[in-house]
């Protein structure tokens, strides 16, 4: 992938595809604060619903990205309208490069193709690994001490391309998953603009990604929400902090109930048997509060 004169020396333009979430934002910001090797310059987001009258506040996101003169494509499900309108953009605005930051489709290999440098996507795990719509919520599930954030190659599946660069990172203690989260895509923002110069001249190889080493993180359900018995206390505190409500067994009564948030001592509360002890956790009352001393 030769550098052109247009970009050579110069900091590279690129696309961005996303939505109107804290992930895409994140991404955008790391790779803003780089420094001057990437120029965001437009971001293809899903159409939202116009509203019915006047006067309806513009989205955040919108608002922040038209602030640093992002133009914003709105698309429905990439119809062959939507392609053209990108591709026209790509080649008038002469951007080689895209980026993926929790766009909820498939770039097609058309869009791809029409992008000189292909789109780099970032993952917030360490592909092969959780490929899927969420992998940092199964990270905590599955009581993983570290994940990662993965800049890989778009191809015609779901975060299986090459992988380009990876960083590993340690889960924290404490915390949300959505915070934690949008630390990795702010990473992955940075590793994105850190490598785009090289990557489009070509002088920076990816690596095939080992299928056999894949798994899958979906969209959890109420099988992924339960938690396991498999993790220590140590780990099972952790994701209730991370990702409540959850559900869990009732070492006294073997019930399934709804769980959020750590019991402190002396408080009544729900015993969840774990690898290597027990917890104490409260359990969400009908009306969606956690019960704490009153009972449970």
């Amino acid at each position: 992938m030769p550098v052109t004169p247009s970009t050579a020396g110069k900091s590279v333009r690129t696309i961005w595809f996303g939505m109107r979430c804290a992930f895409t934002r994140a991404a955008l910001e790391g790779a803003i604060a780089a420094g001057d090797a990437v120029t965001p310059v437009a971001a293809v987001l899903p159409r939202g619903p116009k509203p019915a009258s006047a006067g309806w506040p513009e989205p955040p996101l919108d608002r922040w990205l038209r602030e640093r003169g992002i133009e914003i494509v709105e698309v429905g499900r990439l119809t062959e309208v939507d392609l053209a309108a990108i591709e026209r953009l790509v080649r008038e605005r002469e951007i080689p490069l895209g980026a993926g930051a929790c766009f909820p489709w498939k770039v097609p290999a058309q869009l791809r193709s029409a992008i000189r440098c292909g789109v780099l996507n970032i993952h917030p795990s360490l592909l092969p690994a959780l490929r899927g719509p969420e992998p940092v919520f199964h990270a905590y599930r599955l009581g993983l001490e570290a994940t990662g954030v993965t800049v890989h190659l778009m191809d015609d599946g779901w975060d299986s391309g090459p992988i380009v660069a990876q960083t590993r990172v340690a889960i924290p203690d404490d915390g949300r998953a959505d915070a934690f989260e949008a630390e990795l895509a702010r990473r992955g923002g940075e590793m994105l603009a850190g490598i785009a110069h090289q990557w489009c001249a070509g002088t920076l190889d990816a690596r095939p990604q080992d299928d056999a080493r894949a798994s899958w993180a979906p969209v959890p359900g109420p099988t992924e929400r339960h938690m396991l018995r498999t993790l220590t206390v140590a780990q099972a505190r952790r994701f209730l902090s991370a990702c409540p409500p959850l559900t869990a067994t009732d070492a006294d009564t073997g019930v399934t109930v709804a769980v959020a948030g750590v019991a402190a001592r002396g408080e009544v509360a729900v015993r969840v048997r774990c690898r290597d002890g027990d917890l104490w956790v409260h359990r969400i009352g009908t009306n969606g509060v956690a019960n704490g001393t009153g009972g449970v």
